[in-house]
């Protein structure tokens, strides 16, 4: 009896198992008619689109070419498109100084020639555009011409292919606006499958695809758009879409509509069988499940097992229902005999799979009736055992020994492996051994090599090199206590050495960073100044120039005395004038100094502060900068229609000032880079910060003994700064 009662159990899950994914992938197929199926609704969507696109568009050629209308934007527009007039010239001339110099050189008059004649033609040509509107205009009309004609060519071409590839569709449909009608049938015969479209508010066409969702259109998108065609301009059209059953081509979609139901009754023959099926298997494992024996392997070993298993017939379940899905909305039909071969094949293999998770699974069930001899005969005792008794308490001459001798049995093993292929029982059995012995002991050696190589480059590296990294090893390593001792050399150099290489990248990066952010704006105070030399300049002209330089000496002037200001910070040159402070009064006139800027910035700030005086010992004029730098920051820096908090906790021995803003720039993990100088979020340098504010603001806080942390989790910028009352 239990001879075929295991293999029908078996059988049961795995088809309830198919049936499942088959029904979840399925479900919006198998329970709707034809007409209502994804690959028919896929046709329909497909003809409305191309009906609304190719058929119904009453604008001919000739009224469309008609109809272009150059604006005077369209004309500045094509004016202005590289520049201005001046730069333009100069773009051309640029492009042509180098080519020119090089004929020159070369002694190749002719070709010198050739250049300057084309450079001459081009600022000819580009002149001309400035100076006569006409001229331009016709240069845009034509160039519509060409595109309306490309247009009208594509849309005739594939009206055709309309036609030949839906030929049974029919459709009579009204214009709501105009009252025209639209048909291409003589009259309704009863219809096979019909759609009516009755909203005057959406019509037939307001649920279509876009046209590059259409695999047989290709460019034609583009140019509708260019000629002002685009989908909103089609009115809206009630009426009704329909096949009548004696329309070109209906036969075809009948056999496939045959094809599609009988394809729905055998899935529900199939999820009936299983579902009964199902419900015997249940009651045979709950009266006979005593004919599953328990086997000797570790649990954890059987049930990982069990669970390797069930996910690839898992996985195999839903390759089934994938291809029934590819098959029946995507392929047609016609492969139906290989789409069975091919799901009967993998069902064998489920079926198998399932057999042996089940024997498993009831194996480990039963096993855990007596937990003591479950965990005395689990692999995890085991290794336990083996790594806490043996390895990890062994002097390393053992250890080494030890793993030699595992190593050759591996190899020896593996060549009776290789000599028993066919035996199944051998190959699992050598793969088991090896990953229970094997792997971990290689993994623990191969640890043990990279913590000695680890310490020995590293230490290389600290002679060598005078680095000052130390040795981070696991408690378990066996040179964990060689690591102690080197980074305990480290400790007395360490402090030195960071002295040092602080001082040494500071420098660097002041050279670096002082040169780039101040010649940017002493590049365009020169450049500006040279075009002032120019004696044909505007009075407009001159102005903006003057304006230019004006803003770039301010901006220069602003880098400067940050830049001193930070250095005299950071040498402790600077004297405090500490007295006792309202630091919410503080705080409110920074932000109502920034009102201007909040409001246009379309930010807005909930500021939250205690209704009595915050009392603080500080240096008013010298905090006054930290706040105005940390609001500054969040206007410049904050995404657009966002909130910005300012919040001030009156603390008995300190106060806690938080701004927190949501930054419209990606910013760096590293806080402590948005310490250093002239580091700005903004890494493109497009704002007008100077980058020295939180340098300046971390050093006011510093010398009033407070502290000023940066805390950053995505896009969220949050600084908080702690200030103690009596310092």
């Amino acid at each position: 009896m239990a001879k075929w009662m295991k293999p029908f159990i078996s059988l049961s899950m795995a088809l309830a198992m198919v049936s499942i994914f088959l029904i979840v992938i399925l479900q919006s197929t198998l329970f709707k008619s034809y007409f209502e199926s994804n690959t028919f609704q896929e046709k329909l969507s497909n003809y409305k689109t191309s009906l609304a696109y190719f058929e119904l568009d009453s604008m001919t050629k000739e009224q469309a070419i008609k109809d272009i209308n150059i604006t005077n934007e369209q004309i500045e527009n094509y004016r202005t498109e590289n520049g201005t007039l001046s730069d333009q010239i100069l773009s051309i001339r640029d492009e042509y100084v180098a080519r020119i110099q090089e004929a020159e050189d070369m002694e190749a008059t002719s070709l010198s020639d050739k250049l300057k004649k084309e450079r001459d033609a081009k600022i000819k040509e580009v002149t001309r555009i400035f100076e006569d509107r006409n001229y331009v205009k016709e240069k845009l009309i034509q160039q519509q011409k060409k595109e309306i004609t490309l247009y009208y060519e594509k849309r005739d071409k594939y009206r055709e292919l309309l036609k030949k590839q839906y030929p049974y569709f029919s459709y009579d449909l009204e214009n709501v606006d105009t009252g025209e009608t639209f048909k291409n049938a003589t009259e309704e015969k009863n219809p096979l499958f019909k759609i009516a479209f009755r909203s005057t508010e959406y019509g037939a066409f307001y649920d279509i695809k876009s046209l590059e969702d259409l695999s047989y259109v290709s460019g034609f998108e583009d140019l509708q758009e260019t000629n002002g065609f685009m989908m909103t301009d089609i009115p809206v059209y009630t009426g009704q879409i329909f096949i009548n059953q004696d329309a070109t081509g209906v036969a075809e979609l009948l056999k496939e509509k045959d094809k599609y139901e009988i394809v729905q009754y055998a899935f529900y023959i199939f999820f009936g069988i299983s579902g009964l099926f199902f419900i015997i298997a249940c009651i045979l494992l709950i009266k006979k499940r005593h004919m599953y024996r328990v086997y000797q392997a570790p649990a954890e070993i059987q049930m990982l097992a069990a669970i390797a298993f069930f996910f690839i017939a898992m996985g195999l379940s839903i390759e089934i229902a994938n291809n029934a899905n590819n098959y029946l909305n995507y392929q047609g039909y016609t492969s139906i005999f290989e789409m069975l071969v091919m799901c009967i094949l993998i069902g064998l293999v489920i079926w198998v799979l399932m057999d042996v998770t089940i024997k498993l699974v009831l194996s480990v069930f039963y096993a855990c009736a007596d937990k003591k001899k479950l965990w005395e005969t689990s692999a995890t005792k085991w290794v336990i055992h083996i790594f806490k008794n043996g390895l990890l308490k062994s002097p390393i001459f053992i250890k080494v020994t030890l793993y030699l001798i595992i190593i050759f049995l591996a190899g020896f093993g593996f060549m009776v492996m290789i000599s028993n292929l066919y035996s199944e029982f051998i190959v699992l059995f050598y793969v088991f051994l090896y990953i229970l012995f094997v792997v971990p002991t290689t993994i623990y050696f191969y640890k043990q090599i990279a913590d000695l190589n680890k310490v020995i480059t590293t230490t290389e590296r600290i002679v060598e090199r005078g680095s000052d990294e130390k040795i981070e090893l696991t408690r378990y390593s066996d040179f964990k206590e060689l690591a102690e001792l080197i980074n305990q050399m480290q400790v007395g150099v360490e402090t030195s050495q960071q002295q040092q290489y602080k001082s040494e990248r500071l420098k660097t990066e002041l050279i670096t960073n002082v040169s780039h952010d101040l010649r940017t704006p002493l590049t365009s105070i020169i450049t500006y100044t040279e075009l002032l030399k120019k004696e044909n300049l505007s009075t407009e002209e001159r102005l903006q120039y003057i304006d230019v330089v004006d803003k770039k000496s301010q901006r220069l002037k602003t880098l400067i005395d940050d830049l001193f200001e930070v250095s005299k910070m950071s040498s402790g040159n600077i004297e405090l004038h500490k007295q006792d402070v309202d630091l919410a009064q503080l705080v409110q006139q920074a932000i109502g100094e920034h009102e201007t800027d909040i409001e246009q910035s379309g930010l807005r700030f909930q500021v939250q502060i205690p209704d009595h005086a915050v009392t603080t010992h500080i240096d008013g004029q010298r905090y006054w900068r930290v706040i105005d730098n940390l609001v500054g920051n969040a206007i410049k820096y904050s995404m657009d229609g966002t909130r910005v908090f300012v919040t001030l906790e009156d603390n008995e021995k300190q106060t806690v000032l938080t701004v927190k803003n949501i930054s419209k720039y990606e910013i760096s993990e590293d806080v402590e880079e948005l310490y250093e100088r002239f580091k700005r979020a903004d890494a493109s340098r497009h704002t007008e910060g100077s980058g020295l504010g939180l340098a300046i603001a971390q050093s006011i806080v510093d010398l009033h003994e407070g502290r000023m942390e940066i805390t950053i989790d995505g896009d969220l910028f949050k600084v908080t700064v702690t200030q103690p009352k009596n310092v």
